[in-house]
């Protein structure tokens, strides 16, 4: 073996010294080096985040920060927040006693992996997150130590859902030691149990605390909110979704620092202090007071609060006249009144749905920042003032109220997302300028008396994907340009008096639409027989279209149809044998009061309602038709010329509730087994044939409210069981034969 000399030696042991000076100077301390890799190895990184965490230097790992200190680094801030980090946190942590910021929040770590016994020995720690992001508390305990924490000023243990914590409402958290952490500035213990009685001794004393989160914590009583009394510094107060019960005490309107305020989903009584929200509370910007049980007036001086960006006192019993200042609120984003008791004109700001008010819109041209507004479900009366400079609008909401006159321009709301004008009895034609309302998703039109036609605008309306016109006044045709957008899914023009055929142009570019309705609309649609359309329809509605001829051929390329309605649109022929192709899909197909002849003949169809009444369909009901006619919930065939005997197989379709096989020529008896039909509801089979007795089976439809076998040849006696019939309320016609 070769001999190492002296000055070998020394040259070794100089190597390790300037290693361990180099590690000493530029890496973080062994000791900590080896706490993180203990941390990293007790964890499951399912998205690699701690792929970092190799080699000498952990001050460069991801989530690693370490200070300069004479003698070298160490590591002060330990922030690993929302990696989805899983397991138990090892020990080592506690080694890392330099920390003053440690980030283990929006994990799904247990609760004890959080706490090793020694928590607290972390004495230099400022900033604490221990919020799960999807963890369970196994015990209802706190973690030892954490009360000697003195310099802490952020603490977070919040839970990212209600009710992971098995703690039940007989074993709260004890949250006393909190009142020794006298720097703390940020408490959010969401989502935890508590004990309503602890809240002013563990908390009533930080009086540097200004952000306070306690939503969800089963709070209860008329003492929680007093007990923030003396907490003149805070800002933001989050006590919402508790059982938090009396009023609100009047010194709220004294805590000038306040920007936001939530009590909202609680069972606050009394009225709202006029000091809350006075000028005393000038930096107030977020309020919600909504789903409590508030009585009284609208203070006036909420209109004072200029920076008020948020506001909701819906879901209350508040009443009077909305006050006028709400028009002040120059920076309001989003006021939401609704479902209240308020009354009297509408000022000129909001969300003030399903009210009672009435009169005019005020002008609403100096809300620039406004972006929703929901005025719907109310008795306003009068034209829809302008507001084409409500610029950063996205929602508008006038729906269900008695408007009238025309539609004014819109085309500079060129934020606006959803425009509701529904049912009201507005007039005109729509303007040319909804065309430039480029990120406009939701159009509702309907219930008005809207005239002409489908503005050539709309070609140009890019994002629109649902569009409803549907029962207005439009007496002009389909402009042969017009084509609709391509991100539109649903179209309703159903319920007009248009005029023209229906060009094929209009869908050249409708490849995501889903839903279209041109029911009773006025149109025809004569597409060409070689035409095939770009879209897959799910839901199509031609009801008293002006179709004639057979039944169109384009419709048998939409296989992922579930509802199909041609019902009084003249058509002739035969039913296509491709038409029961889409019995995997079909729940509903209509083509009543139509001219189809030939016989009755689906094939294993799949459906909830089938009416075919009102045709010219003639033979006989197949003897197998249970086996054709699957889960029919509505089987509809009268008025045809069908004719033969009632098949037996038709009382094994369980699924029926209604069936009507009147004014056709069926013979013979009615089957006994249609009183195994215990769903039924109604059964025609008036105006036909039919002979023999009356089965007393029927007896057993105790759910039947519809009966009507008249204008048969029935005879014999009615049969005594018929008397359990108790829902039956139409009992005139069952003895007219």
């Amino acid at each position: 073996m070769a001999r190492v000399n002296g000055s070998g030696i020394l040259l070794l042991h100089s190597i390790f010294i300037l290693s361990f000076l180099s590690h000493f100077l530029h890496g973080c301390p062994l000791h900590e080096l080896k706490a993180l890799l203990s941390i990293r190895d007790s964890l499951n990184d399912p998205k690699g985040e701690l792929n970092s965490w190799e080699g000498d230097d952990c001050c460069i790992w991801k989530g690693i920060y370490c200070d300069e200190v004479k003698k070298g680094r160490q590591v002060s801030k330990l922030d690993i927040h929302g990696f989805y980090l899983e397991g138990n946190v090892s020990s080592g942590l506690l080694e890392l006693k330099h920390l003053r910021h440690l980030d283990l929040g929006g994990n799904n770590f247990s609760w004890e992996s959080l706490m090793p016994a020694g928590l607290g020995s972390l004495k230099d720690l400022t900033y604490l997150d221990m919020s799960l992001a999807k963890g369970i508390f196994s015990r209802c305990w706190m973690p030892e130590g954490l009360s000697s924490l003195k310099d802490l000023t952020y603490l977070d243990m919040s839970l990212a859902k209600a009710k992971s914590s098995r703690c039940t409402w007989a074993n709260h958290l004890s949250i006393q030691w909190l009142s020794s952490l006298s720097s703390l500035k940020y408490l959010s213990l969401s989502r935890l149990y508590l004990q309503s009685s602890e809240i002013n001794p563990a908390i009533g004393s930080l009086s540097k605390l200004n952000h306070l989160e306690l939503s969800e914590c089963d709070l209860e009583g008329s003492t929680v909110l007093n007990s923030l009394v003396n907490l003149s510094s805070l800002g933001f107060v989050d006590l919402s979704k508790n059982s938090i019960s009396g009023s609100i005490p009047s010194w709220m309107g004294n805590m000038s620092k306040l920007t936001s305020l939530d009590l909202s989903h609680n069972y606050l009584k009394g009225s709202i202090p006029p000091g809350m929200i006075s000028t005393s509370c000038r930096s107030l910007s977020y309020l919600d007071l909504g789903y409590n049980h508030l009585e009284g007036t609208i203070p006036p001086s909420l209109g004072f609060h200029m920076n008020l960006s948020y506001t909701d006192l819906s879901y209350n019993k508040l009443s009077g006249q909305i006050p006028s200042s709400v028009g002040n609120l120059s920076a309001l984003v989003q006021l939401d009144l609704s479902d209240n008791e308020l009354s009297g004109q509408i000022p000129s700001s909001l969300d003030l749905s399903n009210n009672e008010l009435s009169g005019q819109i005020p002008p609403l041209g100096n809300l620039f920042v406004l972006v929703q507004l929901d005025l719907s479900n109310n008795k306003l009366r009068l034209e829809i003032p302008p507001i084409g400079n409500l610029y950063a609008l996205a929602l508008l909401d006038l729906s269900y109220n008695k408007l009238s006159g025309q539609i004014p321009p819109l085309g500079n709301l060129s934020a606006l997302v959803r425009l509701y004008l529904n049912d009201n009895k507005l007039s005109s034609q729509v303007p040319h300028s909804v065309g430039n309302l480029s990120a406009l998703v939701d159009l509702e039109l309907r219930g008005n008396h809207l005239s002409g036609s489908l503005p050539l605008s709309f070609s140009q309306l890019s994002s629109l994907t649902y569009l409803d016109v549907s029962n207005n006044a439009l007496n002009a045709s389909v402009h042969p340009s017009l084509k609709l957008p391509s991100s539109l899914y649903s179209i309703d023009l159903s319920t007009n008096s248009m005029v023209g055929i229906v060009p094929e142009v209009l869908f050249q570019n409708t490849f995501k639409l889903q839903s279209l309705d041109l029911s009773d609309s006025g149109l025809s649609i004569n597409f060409s027989s070689t035409w095939i359309p770009p879209f897959q329809l799910w839901n199509l509605f031609l009801r008293k279209c002006k179709i004639g001829g057979p039944v169109p051929n384009w419709i048998s390329t939409q296989y992922g149809l579930s509802t199909l309605d041609l019902s009084n649109t003249s058509i002739v022929g035969s039913l296509p044998p491709w038409l029961w192709g889409f019995s995997s899909q079909l729940t509903s197909l209509n083509l009543s009061n139509n001219y189809l002849e030939g016989p009755f003949s689906p094939t294993l169809v799949r459906i909830d309602m089938l009416d075919l009444s009102k045709n010219e369909l003639s033979g006989h009901l197949v003897a197998d038709i249970d086996e054709h006619v699957l889960s029919v919930h509505r089987l509809l065939l009268a008025d045809n010329k069908l004719e033969g005997r009632i098949p037996d197989s038709l009382g094994n379709i369980s699924s029926l509730y209604s069936l009507d096989l009147s004014g056709n020529l069926l013979t013979g008896s009615i089957p006994a087994s249609l009183g195994g039909l215990l769903s039924l509801r109604m059964l025609n089979l008036e105006n036909n044939l039919l002979d023999g007795k009356i089965p007393g089976d029927l007896g057993r439809l105790s759910q039947i409210v519809i009966l009507n076998i008249a204008n048969n040849h029935l005879n014999g006696r009615i049969p005594n069981e018929l008397g359990n019939m108790t829902q039956l309320g139409n009992m005139t016609k069952i003895f007219k034969w």
